[in-house]
Formats: structure tokens, C-alpha cells, sequence
């Protein structure tokens, strides 16, 4: 039989022609077969290579400031010292945790509310978040509330647009979308309007993963146990998801001992990381 395959090998190659491998094959003992045979390569693993996320911008907004001092507790502690020993921590802490973050006042004078909203815009922040210490005339009200932009205090698309262009003329952007490149101005209201549904939606999801946190520092109750909508003007930035923080009521004797310790702000600022870990974890940024 090898000596028929030779025969025909001799005959396929005088004519130009190639024999086909199941001819060669056939003449071929199973131990030359896997000589003849070139060897299938091994499957080369690839590895992908994670895809490396940007960090996530939060701009930390100390409620009150300068000639504002907000709530005044019975034992003198004002809402403005508060608020930005918490953000200064908060700030802290949030780097460390690989987030960048920034805020709107780093000393005790006085930033408009709407210009807290342009400084989050221009550090083109991807969340926003307003500390506050409540106040009641009531003094057993007590325990932490976070709040989102309603939908009545939304501004207009045009009253948006026209906010942007006029206080933020260096900046053209919103939601990711250049407006620059938008000549119809319904489209552009309509693109706006996206992004503001969008902002609050993630608004409301960011607030309840901070409420969620908030729950487990020791001494401390929720005031309300979901995220309660409001018109606060530092909420309206038309494309950044913002929310505004009660870290516990100033006008409750008890709540305002826990507020002036390290150690129950130190609580708060590692609730309030968590939280925005958790929600972080949610999103995919490029």
C-alpha cells in the first residue's frame, strides 16, 4: 500500500499536479500521519486590558458663609463653621477614596448661590453636593434629610439656556452635547430638557445611596427616610445631578453636641463617602 501512495505521488508530481492529502494520508501509517501533520498552534489567551475610568468630579458646597452664618445653635455654634469643617473633611476624604474633588468656598466669606452653581459647572462636575445644617422652631425635630431638585423648581429650557450664556459664556457645553454646534433653539431646549430629567433622575438615585449610608452612623435618625424634592436654587444647575444635605438639626441641643465633635463629623464624611461609592459604582464614565 506505500509503495501504491509512492507510485502515485511519483505520477501527481511528472504531471504538475499536487495529490490531495487524503491520497497521502492513505499511504501513510497513523505514527507518519502525525508526522506529516503540522502541529495545530496553541490558542493564545488575550487579555483585555481594563478599561481605566476616569475619576469622578464632586464639587462640595459648604452651606452658608461670611456675613450668612445660617442656623444658630443654642450653645452659639453657627451652620456656616459647620458645614465647612464637614466639606473640608469630606474633601479630604473623597480624594483619598480616588474621586476628585473640589469645593465652592474654602474660607468663612460669603459665594452667591447661583455662583456655587457656575464654580460646579466649571470644574464640569459630575456631582454636586450642598452640606446644611437644619433648623426648626421646633426643637425636637432632629436627624438628616437630603433633597433634590423638584420638578417645579426646575428652570425653563429657555430660562436655562439663556442662564448659561449669560454667566458662562467660556463654557458651551451641556450634558456632554456642544450647544455651540446647535443652531435650532427648539433643539437646543429639547436637548437641555433631556438633561436636566437625566440630572434629576440621577439626582434622586445618588440621594437615596447617601440616605442608605447615613443610616448606619451611630446616634444619628433620618428626618425623612426617603429623598425629598425642592426648589433650592443651589440644586439648579441644569446638567449636574445635585443634592443638598441636612447633616442633622442645629436647633436640637443634642444634635448640635454630636455636630461640634470630630468624631461625629468623621461619621458623617465616611457615611457620605460610601454612599457615593455605592452610586459611583453605578455609573460608566469615559
Amino acid at each position: 500500500m506505500m509503495r501504491r501512495a509512492l507510485l502515485k505521488a511519483l505520477f501527481f508530481s511528472a504531471c504538475g499536479l499536487m495529490l490531495p492529502a487524503t491520497v497521502v494520508r492513505a499511504g501513510l501509517t497513523s505514527r507518519e500521519q502525525g508526522a506529516a501533520s503540522p502541529a495545530t498552534p496553541p490558542a493564545r489567551s488575550v487579555k483585555r486590558r481594563p478599561v481605566k475610568r476616569r475619576p469622578l468630579v464632586i464639587v462640595v458646597d459648604p452651606g452658608h458663609g461670611g456675613a450668612d452664618p445660617g442656623a444658630v445653635g443654642a450653645l452659639g455654634t453657627y451652620e456656616k463653621r459647620i458645614t465647612l469643617e464637614v466639606a473640608r473633611k469630606l474633601v479630604r476624604g473623597l480624594d483619598a477614596a480616588g474621586f476628585k474633588a473640589h469645593l465652592t468656598r474654602t474660607g468663612d466669606y460669603f459665594v452667591p448661590l447661583r455662583k456655587r452653581v457656575t464654580i460646579a459647572r466649571r470644574y464640569r462636575a459630575d456631582l454636586f453636593v450642598s452640606l446644611h445644617a437644619d433648623a426648626f422652631r421646633i426643637s425636637s425635630a432632629r436627624g438628616a434629610s437630603v433633597y433634590s431638585l423638584s420638578v417645579s423648581g426646575t428652570p425653563e429650557p429657555d430660562r436655562a439656556l439663556r442662564y448659561l450664556v449669560e454667566r458662562e459664556n467660556s463654557v458651551d457645553q451641556i450634558g456632554g452635547v456642544d450647544l455651540g454646534e446647535v443652531d435650532d433653539p427648539t433643539v437646543r431646549d429639547i436637548l437641555i430638557d433631556l438633561s436636566q430629567k437625566n440630572a434629576r433622575n440621577r439626582a434622586v438615585a445618588y440621594g437615596g445611596k447617601l440616605l442608605t449610608a447615613l443610616k448606619q452612623v451611630p446616634g444619628l435618625r433620618l428626618h425623612f427616610r426617603a429623598v425629598k424634592q425642592a426648589g433650592f436654587v443651589v440644586l439648579k444647575a441644569p446638567d449636574i445631578p445635585s443634592v443638598l444635605v441636612e447633616m442633622a438639626f442645629l436647633s436640637n441641643r443634642d444634635e448640635e453636641i454630636q455636630l461640634r465633635k470630630a468624631s461625629f463629623q468623621d461619621a458623617l464624611v465616611k457615611a457620605l463617602i460610601r454612599g457615593t461609592q455605592s452610586f459611583s459604582r453605578t455609573l460608566s464614565l469615559a
